[in-house]
């Protein structure tokens, strides 16, 4: 994966000014709240139309101001996982997970459905409504239900920060597992440096609606580039 983003955002008491370039691993933006994290994360799903520039993905051309090009969401493959899971409250675990495909009731989408469902050890849970599962279990199922889209990337808005320390450390290790063993390029933002630490390859520091600083983890832990940055890394040396 390459993606490739340069875009001028204008907002009500904030500007969003962004020219970054991706590689194709678990990428993790990571910056105080008010930053534009999530505002980068809904200009590459095509919710957040940007003023002006260009937002490209594996050369293809998502959005350029310039030619009038502006690809909407469902064409773009791109899966999204929340804070708050947004599950359908009538609807079973299974249901909700079936909902991601195309297709909901195709035999098809059934058997990938239980192929997910036993991937993220979601069985025996398929039949209760998102008002029985704790926390974790429904951030899974959100997640399985985006994962039946086959999306090309996969964005994840700070999808964690609602569950306790064990949930959160387990959930992370199985997002890991996905972005390996799939190998999907997925954008992961937090606020929290430990969590950042722990899931990026590429990480990327953000503040005030620019990029401050992107690179690999450890480089910018040898070597961050002002003290903004370095107050940061310093809470994981």
């Amino acid at each position: 994966m390459t993606l490739d983003i340069e875009c001028h955002k204008q907002l009500p008491g904030f500007t969003l000014a962004l020219k970054l370039s991706l590689p194709n691993q678990l990428t993790v933006i990571l910056g105080p709240s008010g930053a534009g994290k999530s505002l980068l994360l809904q200009s590459l799903a095509g919710w957040l139309k940007p003023d002006t520039g260009q937002i490209y993905f594996n050369g293809t051309c998502w959005f350029d101001e310039a030619q009038g090009i502006h690809v909407p969401i469902q064409k773009r493959r791109v899966g999204f996982v929340f804070q708050h899971h947004a599950l359908f409250p009538h609807m079973s675990a299974l249901e909700n997970i079936l909902y991601g495909h195309g297709e909901p009731r195709s035999r098809k989408a059934y058997e990938q459905a239980m192929t997910v469902a036993q991937r993220y050890q979601l069985q025996e849970i398929l039949p209760l409504s998102p008002s029985q599962l704790s926390g974790g279990q429904r951030q899974r199922v959100a997640l399985a239900r985006t994962l039946m889209s086959e999306p090309h990337l996969l964005l994840l808005d700070e999808p964690l920060s609602a569950l306790d320390f064990m949930t959160r450390r387990h959930i992370r290790q199985q997002l890991i597992a996905v972005q390996r063993q799939c190998h999907l390029p997925m954008i992961f933002v937090t606020h929290d440096i430990h969590e950042a630490f722990f899931m990026a390859d590429y990480l990327v520091l953000m503040d005030e609606g620019q990029v401050i600083q992107a690179g690999l983890k450890e480089e910018i832990l040898s070597h961050p580039v002002n003290e903004w940055v370095q107050q940061w890394v310093a809470e994981v040396r």
